[in-house]
């Protein structure tokens, strides 16, 4: 379920695909891609930059403000609570790398 409402806080911050894969990987946005590019030309473009720690915190800041939105009914307060509490996974998180040989 937290995967579920990261993917949508993610989803909801990003204009488009690219966007939202650089906000899910922690990386810069790639140069030089088309606006619609294909699944394997925007993982391929992902693999070759390295994840931001600084771009992980602004995110982490992001996703926080989306759920804690009065608004949002789909954000329960245990949430907060319990991404919190998975922060301690930080470090596998950043080293996550996007899939391969799509």
């Amino acid at each position: 379920m937290l995967e579920l409402l990261l993917y949508k806080a993610l989803f909801e911050l990003s204009q488009d695909r690219i966007e939202f894969a650089s906000r899910l990987f922690s990386r810069p946005r790639p140069a030089g891609l088309s606006a619609d590019p294909s699944p394997e030309v925007l993982f391929r473009a992902f693999e070759a930059m390295r994840p931001s720690k600084t771009q992980f915190d602004a995110n982490f800041r992001l996703v926080m403000i989306t759920w804690a939105r009065p608004t949002d009914s789909s954000s329960p307060p245990k949430m907060r609570t319990a991404f919190d509490m998975s922060r301690g996974n930080e470090a596998a998180l950043m080293s996550a790398e996007p899939p391969r040989g799509v």
